[in-house]
């Protein structure tokens, strides 16, 4: 079964609260470079992640998940636990 789009927000979110590198990234999430690019620009643009170094493609960069990101993660966890038999429906 494949993972829906926002199990991967979440799966970025979470592994980014510390800090991560692109090819942690994709690796660790198992996301294309493709769709590494797409999730990262996207939770940029809305606020719940942030990228130092040189860009979206140098190998200095790291993606840091902020205050924003974590209270997604918090109330995305909170929706899942609270409708699990929904959830459960969804992925079926």
């Amino acid at each position: 079964m494949t993972r829906s789009k926002d199990e991967t927000i979440h799966d970025i979110l979470t592994l980014c609260m510390n800090g991560k590198k692109p090819t942690e990234v994709t690796r660790f999430c198992n996301i294309s470079y493709v769709k590494y690019q797409y999730y990262g620009e996207l939770l940029e643009r809305l606020g719940y992640v942030t990228v130092t170094g040189a860009g979206w493609y140098s190998r200095r960069v790291v993606i840091k998940t902020t205050d924003e990101g974590i209270d997604f993660i918090d109330d995305y966890e909170k929706l899942r636990h609270n409708h699990k038999e929904l959830f459960e429906c969804l992925r079926k």
